[in-house]
């Protein structure tokens, strides 16, 4: 009689993975009958590891994050971190690791960027940042890998090999690369999303920004990062696009030159952590960013500029200053009506106005809180009079050496009739100070 063979059951089964030696084998069941005078169990064993691919998302650390290479997903954690197991006989070859979603640690704000890294291989900690993003686009743009990632290190000015770690971990041990990365990658981060606020319609998005970035990369080598954002017609123009598509062209440059300001004034806090100073300084950014998105998208209804945040900046102590006041498990709703809501601005552009009369510079304004004595931003400026903010204006002036001694510094302001004021323009806040 012939002998016929039938494979009956196939038991296949993976096991997840938390490290490299959780990795378990894969075991095959295999139960065949012979059509003849006897039955043949059999188990057969097979040697089939998973392999193990790992990484970490930051735009601040984002959780609960979606993470997606081919038709692989899992979720970060409340750290930022992620782990994959993928089958062996699974080929990532020219794949590209995109992460969305989730809430950003540092500023407790849904992500709504697309953070991406092209798969090189199971061996080492994936890094997803904004810079990281950028070498994926120029990948997509038939750039080579390792080219791609020589190209962002040149443009930003630091060894590319330090684009494959975690900054946060390069500050802590002192090498400069880190901040350079931070600041780049959060100024490409803000800078892209002002642009993108600011465009008409929605045939650009986040991720073709990035593809226009990448082509005015590779149109212009002496171009960098600030550059680059600095003059926001680069990346349309590359998309086939004109300035006319921005609803306030000059609005998105004026807006992304403030953030890009603000960005390369980032340092370390004497005292404070060196991870924990950035990543706070970095939080005070994205509130400012925040605003500078409301105004393009045209929702300024307090019709407060540029200029007026940056003059309630200065006030403040700048971002440092800021960061020194901060409650930062505050949300960010919440910390906007405490640092830039309507009437703080209006209170700080009224403070900033009657220091610059008085002779003073920016430098100084933005250190006035140092000196405990010196209480000119707590008066209230509708009742005090002029002799009372001399008062405090000359303990100022007394910690400023550099401040000229001369009546030039304290002008004496003019005070017209009510018959003059008639015929002269002056605004609510002139006319008020002369009279009263």
């Amino acid at each position: 009689m012939k002998n016929t063979f039938s494979i009956i059951t196939i038991l296949t089964a993976f096991s997840g993975c938390i490290s490299p030696d959780d990795c378990e084998t894969e075991t095959e069941i295999v139960y065949v009958e012979v059509n003849n005078t006897i039955e043949i169990n059999t188990t057969i064993e097979i040697e089939k590891t998973s392999n193990y691919l790992h990484g970490i998302a930051i735009d601040g650390y984002l959780q609960g994050a979606t993470v997606q290479i081919g038709s692989y997903e899992t979720e970060t954690d409340e750290n930022g971190t992620w782990n994959l197991n993928i089958p062996s006989d699974i080929n990532l070859s020219g794949e590209i690791i995109q992460i969305y979603g989730g809430i950003d640690s540092d500023t407790g704000d849904e992500f709504e960027g697309v953070l991406k890294t092209p798969f090189e291989n199971f061996d080492t900690e994936i890094i997803s940042t904004p810079l990281s993003t950028l070498v994926s686009s120029l990948v997509r743009e038939n750039v080579p890998v390792e080219t791609a990632y020589q190209k962002v290190g040149e443009i930003v000015g630091i060894d590319p090999k330090n684009l494959r770690k975690n900054h946060f971990e390069l500050l802590d041990e002192n090498i400069s690369d880190g901040l350079e990365i931070a600041k780049n990658a959060l100024l490409l981060q803000k800078g892209v999303e002002i642009v993108s606020e600011n465009l008409n319609g929605d045939s650009f998005d986040f991720e073709l920004l990035q593809k226009g970035i990448a082509k005015a990369i590779l149109s212009d080598e002496n171009l960098s990062i600030q550059k680059i954002l600095r003059e926001p017609e680069k990346i349309i123009i590359q998309l086939g696009a004109t300035p006319e598509a921005f609803r306030n062209f000059d609005l998105s440059k004026d807006s992304i030159s403030f953030i890009a300001d603000e960005v390369e004034k980032i340092d370390f806090i004497d005292g404070k952590d060196r991870e924990l100073s950035i990543r706070e300084q970095s939080k005070v950014i994205d509130l400012m960013s925040e605003e500078f998105e409301r105004f393009v998208r045209d929702e300024n209804d307090e019709n407060l500029s540029i200029e007026d945040i940056e003059k309630n900046l200065i006030v403040f102590g700048g971002v440092e200053g800021i960061v020194e006041k901060i409650d930062f498990d505050e949300k960010n709703s919440d910390l906007i009506d405490s640092f830039f809501s309507k009437d703080i601005v209006k209170e700080n552009v009224d403070s900033y106005d009657i220091l610059k009369d008085f002779g003073l510079e920016d430098d100084d304004i933005r250190h006035i809180d140092e000196h405990e004595d010196i209480d000119f931003i707590n008066l209230n400026l509708e009742e005090a009079d002029i002799e009372q903010i001399s008062d405090e204006v000359q303990k100022i002036k007394d910690r400023f050496p550099e401040i000229p001694e001369t009546e030039d510094s304290f002008p004496e302001l003019p005070r017209p009739t009510e018959e003059d004021l008639d015929n002269t323009f002056y605004t609510e806040e002139e006319e008020s100070r002369i009279l009263y």
